[in-house]
């Protein structure tokens, strides 16, 4: 008669390995999840901040090309920063704007800053319209309408390479450059994306 086969129970001291062994994988797939979704999350953020950033220095680069095209079209006259702007338009007559203040929020109008009464000027409903603006935030809306400080910085001399163009010019007029810093700031979906472009254009013209 043969004997039946038994089971081979395993140790105790072998069990307790086992669920040792299990629980400490357990535990370290349950952090390589967590690490891996920290990861995504971070990532996701850190594209979403570039993607707003880009859209704010959008914004303050259109802001930039309204106002030269401005300029050209028709030179503004020099006035009093605290003057009413002209059709939307004002170009400041003394530098009032540092390159320290120019990257604070207070010197525009976010988070109550700048008013339209100030050198600071916000692009006219003309020129960037308020269906794109909305302080909730979204893809497709700015926070704040890209504002700008253009400040009158005098003639220059006309380069001596226009020479031949200088003489097309009819007697009794004569070419000027007028210098002009325009600095502007845009914003992406939110009030913490916030961009602040500067240059100084210049302008040809007859006196």
């Amino acid at each position: 008669m043969n004997a039946r086969p038994g089971h081979t129970a395993m140790p105790r001291a072998q069990r307790g390995f086992v669920l040792i062994l299990s629980l400490l994988m357990l535990i370290v797939l349950t952090l390589l999840g967590v690490s891996l979704l920290s990861g995504v999350t971070l990532q996701q953020k850190m594209s979403g901040n570039s993607r707003e950033k880009a859209r704010a220095t959008s914004a303050a680069s259109f802001a930039l090309d309204a106002v030269q095209s401005q300029l050209t079209s028709q030179p503004l006259t020099a006035q009093s920063c605290a003057s009413a702007a002209s059709n939307g338009w004002r170009v400041c007559d003394t530098g009032t704007l540092t390159s320290s203040s120019a990257v604070q929020n207070s010197t525009w109008g976010l988070g109550g800053g700048a008013t339209l009464g100030t050198p600071v000027t916000a692009l006219p409903a003309n020129a960037f319209s308020v269906s794109l603006l909305s302080t909730t935030g979204g893809s497709n809306v700015y926070y704040h309408v890209p504002e700008f400080i253009v400040q009158y910085q005098g003639q220059g001399v006309v380069p001596p390479g226009y020479s031949v163009q200088v003489s097309n010019y009819k007697s009794g007029s004569a070419p000027v450059i007028d210098n002009y810093l325009i600095t502007t700031m845009g914003t992406g979906g939110n009030p913490s994306a916030v961009s602040v472009l500067q240059s100084l254009y210049t302008y040809m013209h007859l006196q």
